[in-house]
């Protein structure tokens, strides 16, 4: 169906009760859905902002509503605080500069960039000894040139003995962080205190992120769209919010057309197959189900090298709840966002630590970052992990949950790897097709033992030839599991989002983590990267056959 001219609009609208259109695109605060993630967001960009913590960036997958946000974080910050927002960075950083005096009211007469520097300078530390405060917000950051990134990073110069007095957020797609990772802007990428992350939605989200924005926009109907077609919406989009409004729209004007008073499913497969050329995001999952997903929780082990991008996106949320209806063998743990102990480091030594960083929710504390291997044995405390790096030859593989003594670095096998190593001992009798919530229940039980340190749980959901990063068989991963628990304290693992790709009996199953920890009686440290489950039925039953773990560059 083509795009419907306003007046049309303007009618569907009348004729399903609206005041006004529900799934426009444009970044208007007023129908920001504030979910857990987006609120934590907001919490964390403000608190950086009003504590003057100096450079923070916000990541997101394009359409996830960083736009939105970062309105929605204009409007909500303290009178005290002068903002400026940019909306197109693709220009010289001379240009930039103006724009800023331009935007705080500073004259702008003076000749050349020094002299523009002083005006700037001068204001901010006025401005702060009134008791102000002055932050710079860059939308689409990812566009800017490397140049200019370090020139902004000059900018941090203006501040006084005790604190900074200009505040700049980097909001923009993932391609942001792989500039940071450029070795020649270490310093600006050190000087990144706090990173907040956003998530695509889950299925459940995408329920309430639609209705509520037919609730703003004066629907008396919130069930205007039938249950189905919600979750036909939720596959199809992803949790992307510009594509979930796009289609939206879409099915809105295609049931119109036809007189429907409620969108079906029927309705949105119809107006997907006219508008998915434009609006499928960039990287479909072809053979990915797209299920309320259960929280997975990475074992110890981590190889030490980064996972492919992962393709359908489950929130952990959704995954938890997932594995609670389908009341499998383990109790559910809070879902709480705990890490998993951290994996057992690699031979290679412990990376300089980085700037905080968090996901979906980010944190106000900064955690040192390790760029070791979550390995077989867990030694993921910084003790254990010299102990283990001291010990572990390298280059080689180590189950995530293995020996302390016994983790090498993780190998970079990629999951299909670790799938093939266990394929000749996979039952010879049929097994029934393993369904993504299954596979997804299994993970956050094996999240929630993890989590609670309770090896007897764990080994449960391992199948007796699994392997991890490595190791291989039940007894070896136990092993780990047990050296790693003891040498570490206040262990959280989160898990942002997974995807789940079905392969009849089998499920491979990826996720990013985060694992924060405490080694025992020292400092409290963070690795980052991606984790690969396969998921299998044995005798009736899924179990965990193959771990890959690895860790982000950034990391």
């Amino acid at each position: 169906m083509p795009l419907a001219a306003p007046n049309v609009v303007r009618m569907y609208a009348a004729f399903y009760g609206l005041e006004e259109e529900p799934f426009n695109i444009t970044p208007d605060p007023r129908f920001l859905y504030l979910n857990n993630t987006y609120q934590e967001a907001l919490a964390a960009l403000g608190y950086g902002i009003q504590a003057r913590k100096g450079f923070l960036s916000l990541i997101g997958e394009a359409g996830t509503g960083k736009t939105t946000l970062l309105r929605h974080l204009l409007d909500t910050l303290d009178p005290s605080v002068r903002t400026v927002l940019l909306m197109n960075p693709t220009v010289s950083f001379d240009e930039i500069l103006e724009y800023i005096l331009v935007e705080l009211g500073i004259p702008t007469d003076a000749t050349g960039k020094l002299g523009r520097f002083h005006r700037l300078n001068e204001f901010l530390i006025e401005h702060a000894r009134a008791g102000g405060n002055v932050a710079l917000l860059i939308d689409e950051a990812q566009d800017l040139d490397e140049n200019v990134l370090e020139q902004l990073r000059l900018l941090s110069n203006l501040e006084t003995a005790r604190e900074k007095i200009l505040q700049i957020l980097f909001a923009g797609q993932p391609e942001l962080e792989t500039k940071f990772a450029n070795p020649a802007l270490r310093q600006l990428r050190q000087r990144v205190t706090l990173r907040v992350r956003l998530r695509p939605l889950t299925p459940v989200e995408v329920a309430a992120y639609v209705r509520t924005r037919l609730e703003r926009a004066g629907a008396t109907d919130l069930a205007l769209f039938a249950d189905a077609a919600l979750e036909r919406v939720a596959a199809l989009s992803h949790g992307i919010p510009r594509v979930i409004n796009v289609l939206c729209d879409a099915a809105l004007l295609t049931a119109f057309a036809t007189g429907a008073k409620q969108v079906t499913p029927a309705v949105i497969d119809e107006a997907w197959r006219d508008y998915a050329p434009a609006i499928t995001p960039e990287s479909e999952p072809h053979a990915v189900a797209i299920v309320p997903a259960a929280a997975m929780v990475p074992s110890p082990a981590a190889a030490a090298q980064v996972l492919p991008p992962v393709e359908p996106v489950f929130s952990v949320a959704a995954a938890r709840a997932a594995a609670v209806e389908s009341a499998v063998a383990t109790p559910a743990a809070a879902p709480v966002e705990v890490a998993p102990p951290p994996p057992p480091p690699a031979t290679p030594p412990l990376e300089p630590p980085m700037a905080p960083s968090s996901p979906a929710t980010a944190s106000a504390s900064p955690v040192t970052h390790h760029a070791f291997s979550i390995p077989s044995a867990a030694a993921c405390v910084a003790a254990l992990a010299v102990v283990l790096y001291a010990v572990s030859p390298p280059g080689k593989d180590v189950d995530p949950p293995a020996a302390a003594a016994s983790s090498p670095v993780v190998a970079s096998h990629a999951v299909s790897e670790a799938i093939a190593a266990t394929a000749e001992v996979r039952p010879v009798r049929t097994e029934s097709p393993l369904s993504t919530e299954e596979a997804a229940t299994v993970v956050e039980q094996f999240r929630t033992a993890y989590e609670a340190r309770d090896v007897d749980r764990l080994v449960q959901l391992f199948a007796p030839d699994a392997a991890e990063n490595g190791t291989r068989g039940i007894d070896a991963i136990a092993t780990g599991y047990r050296r790693m628990f003891v040498a570490i304290e206040e262990l959280s693992y989160t898990l942002e989002s997974l995807s789940i790709a079905p392969r009849g009996p089998a499920a491979e199953v990826r996720g990013p983590f985060i694992i924060r920890y405490r080694e025992s009686g020292g400092d409290h440290l963070e690795v980052r990267g991606q984790a690969e489950w396969e998921v299998r039925r044995r005798e009736g039953r899924p179990l965990i056959t193959a771990l890959t773990y690895r860790l982000d560059p950034q990391s």
